[in-house]
């Protein structure tokens, strides 16, 4: 009995087209990140010295020190105080 081969829609794994497509979509990529780079660096000079929360300013010093040691390090960088990560973000 021979084994199924994996569907890989029109182009075969092993074709040129398909292969074409790996570095085309890493070109696409980097080239949205060059953009956001740029955006990014733009934006770097409005960054506020003020700590601050994406919530209410009512949040407790207990919650505050508990998100001072748990932020990521963009977090830190942009003095917010969030749990917030770029994991499954599109």
């Amino acid at each position: 009995m021979a084994k199924k081969q994996p569907k890989f829609g029109i182009f075969p794994p092993n074709s040129a087209r398909f292969r074409a497509n790996h570095p085309n979509l890493i070109c696409s990529l980097s080239a949205k990140f060059q953009r956001l780079q740029e955006i990014n660096a733009s934006i770097e000079g409005s960054r506020l010295v003020r700590e601050d929360t994406l919530c209410a300013d009512s949040m407790g010093e207990k919650e505050r020190k508990k998100l001072r040691q748990k932020r990521t390090g963009k977090a830190r960088h942009w003095n917010l105080l969030t749990d917030m990560e770029a994991k499954g973000a599109r």
